[in-house]
């Protein structure tokens, strides 16, 4: 527009300008809303045609899909103890959410391509009253130009002014008539690459909407199968067919599953399973704690044992020992008694002799003190330095002291023989005594030595019988032990397996008795 002229929607001339009103305010706000309708349509259309049909709820597909794949892949991997039936029933619930949303979308679209279609429809309508309209506005502008032909005739000032505002009138018409006709050539133009748009991706629009039909059906078959199976997975897990809930056993979404009477149900098995694995568990860790203390006392046994086994063997060792010194004891002894043997054989003084020898020198009386003694030794050397002529009384007493000499020497040896005989007798004797002391010595470890092996092999001999029938009695306890813990085993079962059934009898009861 130039700075000049009056902008769209008003009147006059510049500056002095004044609005069409609010005829031309609904008609100008008409054309804006046809023209953003057929661009939402056009972009809607380039949308359906750079991504399909379905290209706006693609994502919401690929879950439902997704969803159907892990139902599918739950159905396929899950035993007959670990299926969740309410994480099933919750999936069915999500895939019916997402199916219900997937028609309610499709039918959004639907219902927007119809209401784009009665747009293009109301458009048209409006184009064609705008024609009319501007054929008036034209009819109104020919009527002015006779009434201003008129007024021209009948006064030439007036006529002349009227003219002149006429001519502006109809200046400014064919203006907004001209601008109108562009904005009806632009809109048609529009509608028609619309409709040109839509009639090329109708064909792929509704064979996207046949292709989410087919789809949509068979997820429905699926759902249908799925709940067609639900029963028998039903009755497997629970033990009941649960269609759609039964009063005993319960089934999916029936917020219980199994119970007392449903014993064939593999949720109640696997609870079962589950309590006995759980009780089994604690009692082989009592068991193991009580085998551990057996083991510490077998160990301790063991060690005694070994420590008995030692002891014997190092008493069997020292009565050894004993044996061998009470016998090199008794070799001594008899060496010790044939030599006795052969000195008392020898010839020479017999022991009465030198008993009766021994018991006279004893009996000498000598009366002299030993000061005595010596005094009369010192008068006899003064009496012999007193006399004269010794060489003469020598050699008269030669013979004499010759004699005296030899007595002497005679007595000097039967003397030192007496002692000698003396000295050897009480040797002999001491020797004796000692002999017979270290003859009951031998003789008393002799018996000990006896004593100790005999008690020895005893022992030995006990142990051996001891080990033989603990080790007898062993294999039969192991064989006892075996037999029983099968008995036990088969005892156990029935007794876990009343005890859980009691416990859920009471627990019912107690839960009835509550109500």
């Amino acid at each position: 527009y130039n700075c000049d002229v009056c902008a769209r929607g008003y009147l006059g001339s510049a500056p002095n300008c004044s609005p069409c009103g609010e005829c031309f305010d609904n008609w100008d706000a008409i054309l804006n809303n046809l023209s953003e309708e057929t661009d939402k349509v056009i972009q809607a259309a380039r949308e359906i045609k750079r991504t399909g049909a379905t290209g706006a709820y693609t994502q919401e597909f690929d879950i439902m899909e997704k969803e159907l794949k892990d139902v599918k892949q739950l159905l396929q991997n899950t035993t007959k103890s670990t299926i969740d039936l309410g994480h099933i029933d919750t999936y069915i619930d999500k895939l019916r959410v997402g199916l219900k949303e997937s028609h309610d979308s499709l039918n959004g679209v639907g219902k927007e391509l119809e209401n784009a279609t009665q747009r293009i429809y109301l458009s048209n309508l409006a184009l064609a009253d705008l024609r009319v309209k501007v054929n008036v506005l034209k009819e109104t502008a020919s009527a002015l130009k006779a009434n201003a032909t008129h007024l021209q005739e009948s006064n030439v000032e007036g006529a002349l002014n009227l003219t002149r505002e006429a001519a502006d009138h109809s200046h400014q018409i064919q203006a907004k008539g001209s601008e109108t006709q562009d904005e009806i050539a632009k809109a048609e133009r529009q509608c028609k690459r619309t409709e040109a748009l839509v009639g090329r991706t109708s064909t792929q629009f509704t064979q996207g909407q046949q292709d989410n039909s087919r789809a949509v059906d068979k997820l429905d078959q699926e759902l249908t199968q799925l709940e067609r199976n639900i029963p028998e997975l039903n009755n497997q897990v629970c033990h009941k067919m649960g269609d759609p809930c039964d009063q005993l056993c319960g089934g999916a979404g029936c917020g219980f599953c199994g119970g007392i009477s449903c014993e064939d149900g593999a949720y109640t098995k696997s609870s079962k399973a589950f309590s006995f694995a759980t009780d089994a568990e604690n009692k082989i860790y009592e068991k193991e704690a009580k085998a551990e203390e057996l083991f510490r006392g077998i160990s301790q046994a063991k060690q005694e044992t070994s420590s008995a086994k030692d002891v014997a063997s190092e008493a069997l060792l020292a009565a050894s020992v004993a044996q061998n010194r009470s016998e090199t004891s008794v070799q001594q002894s008899s060496d010790l008694i044939k030599r006795l043997q052969g000195f008392l054989t020898t010839d020479g003084a017999t022991a009465l002799e030198i008993q009766n020898l021994a018991s006279q020198a004893q009996q000498k009386n000598i009366q002299l003190q030993p000061e005595q003694i010596t005094e009369l030794a010192k008068n006899i050397n003064t009496t012999i330095a007193s006399l004269t002529d010794i060489n003469t009384i020598l050699a008269d007493t030669a013979e004499d002291l010759q004699l005296a000499q030899e007595s002497k020497d005679q007595a000097d040896r039967a003397k030192a023989e007496a002692e000698n005989i003396l000295t050897t007798a009480q040797t002999f004797l001491d020797t004796l005594e000692e002999a017979e002391e270290i003859q009951e010595k031998i003789k008393t470890a002799v018996d000990t030595a006896n004593s100790n092996i005999e008690q020895a092999k005893i022992d030995l001999t006990q142990i051996t019988s001891e080990t033989g029938e603990a080790q007898q009695k062993a294999n039969e306890t192991v064989t006892e032990v075996n037999q029983l813990q099968e008995q036990v085993k088969t005892l156990q079962t029935g007794f876990l397996k009343n005890g859980k059934d009691a416990q859920e009898v009471k627990a019912e009861a107690e839960s009835m008795t509550e109500e």
